[in-house]
């Protein structure tokens, strides 16, 4: 089973990231916090049985709500950028975008 990578290395937002990537299945690792993708092998490969970029697309819209509901104006500029610049990327995958 692969695993995508996902850390927070600002210190102030760590518990939150933590207790949101929890929810999604987010385990710890050396490499940070990883949520694991299952796999089938397909001739000499494996191959994900999920789709990842879903997966990570689910984790932004939880990260970006959380933010979106903090009072702190600086967390909700950065929050409403993140949350631009994820949408273009979901639309460019075909994928809905982020519930504003």
């Amino acid at each position: 089973m692969r695993a995508a990578r996902w850390r927070c290395r600002c210190h102030a937002t760590a518990t939150a990231f933590n207790q949101v990537a929890a929810k999604h299945g987010a385990v710890a690792s050396d490499d940070g916090l990883l949520i694991p993708m299952p796999q089938q092998t397909r001739g000499d490969a494996l191959v994900d049985t999920i789709d990842r970029v879903q997966i990570g697309a689910e984790l932004l819209r939880s990260l970006t709500g959380a933010g979106s509901n903090s009072t702190t104006p600086r967390t909700q500029k950065l929050t409403a950028t993140i949350q631009e610049d994820v949408n273009a990327y979901l639309i460019r995958m075909n994928s809905p975008p982020l519930a504003p």
